[in-house]
């Protein structure tokens, strides 16, 4: 069957949109939006005042605190240690103990002062009348040691001396004074000296001297508001007993006499022999000449005890010496009671 030439010849139909299509416009572009309701009236009234309960919290503390507080005690640091000590709290050295003193010769004469490395220690130098025109030159023989091998800053600038016959320590200029003040200083007597024979004008009478010059050490410490708690004997024999003293013969020695008088706060140190900075000159059992450091030497008392003794190369020792400057009769006629020997053992310390 042949189809209806209308339909052969007419054109096919379609969609107005397909034969002939419009680009549509684009579309405006839409936010969401969510409408959220009004907030509760609770809500509300957190955002304008707090809670009763809340503002509590900022009224003042009850008075019983407030009582409390005013009754605790203000915070205080905590003390410095031992080791950062500087020279405005030095009056915290205390006495040489036995325990600290090492016998293995590690320690220096300096490290016996308490004179630490970081910060040098007050000073002053004392010297006898009874020396005469020596003074002089032993206040600056000593300034120098103390100064230059010691860690010690010397305040007085020229010689204070102790009156071997009034029994007196000189002013002590207003410049020194003021130096001294609220210090803990050492105090270096540097003289000549012999067995017993220190602070008197003869052998054999420390007892009366040495007592007074603890009371002129004490007043000087009161008019010059200072602490003096070590105190130097930097002279001959200063610390030197005899090991085999005659019967009812005094034994102490200038520096042990001393340190009785001073008592248990003082620390004081002698020598064992010729004392003559940096080294103590003695003898062997032989009578043949050795010498020691200042360190090694050293007898140190406290209280009238003997807690360091001489030693040599770390070890104790006993001590000989030559009785050739023993020229006063005290020696022979009370020391050793007769003829004098040669040579002498001197005690051995400790105690």
């Amino acid at each position: 069957m042949q189809p209806h030439p209308a339909t052969v010849s007419a054109r096919p139909l379609a969609h107005p949109a397909v034969l002939d299509p419009e680009p549509a416009p684009p579309a405006a572009a839409q936010r969401r939006t969510i409408e959220r309701p009004p907030p509760h009236a609770a809500t509300v009234q957190r955002s304008v005042a707090p809670h009763p309960a809340t503002a509590l919290r900022v009224l003042p503390p009850h008075p019983a605190t407030v009582a409390q507080r005013a009754a605790r005690p203000a915070a205080t640091a905590a003390p410095p240690h031992a080791a950062h000590v500087g020279a405005a709290a030095a009056s915290l050295v205390q006495p040489m103990l036995r325990d600290e003193v090492n016998y293995l010769g590690e320690q220096t004469f300096a490290q016996l002062l308490r004179c630490p490395e970081y910060e040098k220690q007050p000073a002053i130098i004392l010297t006898l009348t009874f020396d005469a025109n020596g003074q002089d030159n032993l206040f600056n023989t000593s300034h120098a040691f103390y100064t230059k091998l010691n860690n010690c800053t010397i305040l007085n600038d020229s010689k204070i001396s102790f009156d071997t016959g009034k029994q007196t320590i000189g002013k002590i200029p207003n410049k020194v004074q003021n130096a001294l003040k609220d210090k803990d200083v050492i105090v270096v007597l540097t003289a000549h000296g012999n067995v017993q024979w220190l602070f008197g004008e003869t052998p054999g009478q420390e007892g009366g001297p040495a007592k007074n010059f603890a009371a002129e050490l004490r007043k000087i410490q009161k008019e010059c508001e200072v602490r003096a708690r070590r105190i130097v004997l930097d002279a001959c024999w200063s610390a030197t007993e005899l090991a085999s003293p005659p019967e009812k013969f005094n034994n102490s020695s200038s520096a042990r006499t001393l340190s009785k008088h001073l008592g248990d706060t003082y620390t004081v140190y002698g020598f064992n022999g010729t004392a003559g900075s940096t080294n103590v000159s003695f003898c062997d059992a032989k009578g043949i000449a050795t010498k020691a450091s200042y360190a090694e030497n050293v007898c140190i008392f406290v209280n009238g005890v003997a807690v360091k003794g001489s030693t040599s190369n770390g070890n104790k020792i006993t001590v000989y010496h030559s009785t050739e400057l023993m020229g006063n009769p005290f020696y022979r006629k009370n020391a050793f009671a007769g003829e004098l020997p040669e040579v002498y053992a001197s005690k051995s310390f400790p105690d």
